[in-house]
């Protein structure tokens, strides 16, 4: 007796395609589209750009950035593909934050893919959150 799984006279005519869906509600992190660098969205150009407006903004904003209410705990962010994309694919479980101080306390407290809540804010070496996008569960943010 032949069936799908035994037979290899010839080409498969299956196909098999791996889909993953999100789990409920995410909110997407990016420095760019949340305007923390540029509130008028014109790209920055160079690394030491970023690393300028960053300490800026980190320096005119440092109670801000103390007070903002964020999660208390540890959480493991997950790198997003373009926000465009995602929209189009999950239209009710991604939703960008456009809050920059919460952009900002957010991303500048993350070791690696990793949110530390008591970290000191710092961005360093390859940073997330400028092209690339961190996206973490709605149910552990307020508003």
């Amino acid at each position: 007796m032949m069936d799908a799984y035994t037979n290899t006279s010839c080409v498969p005519r299956t196909h098999i395609q791996k889909v993953l869906h999100p789990i409920g509600r995410q909110i997407v992190f990016n420095l760019r589209y949340a305007g923390a660098l540029r509130p008028d969205k014109r790209r920055c150009r160079t690394r030491d750009e970023i690393d300028g407006l960053l300490t800026a903004f980190i320096a005119s904003h440092a109670a801000a950035l103390a007070a903002v209410e964020r999660p208390r705990g540890f959480m493991i962010g997950m790198m997003t593909r373009a926000l465009d994309s995602l929209k189009k694919d999950f239209p009710d479980t991604y939703r960008l934050c456009d809050d920059p101080l919460l952009t900002v306390a957010i991303l500048g407290r993350m070791a690696g893919t990793l949110y530390v809540p008591r970290r000191e804010i710092r961005f360093e070496g390859n940073f997330l959150g400028y092209d690339s996008s961190v996206a973490f569960p709605e149910k552990y943010f307020s508003a």
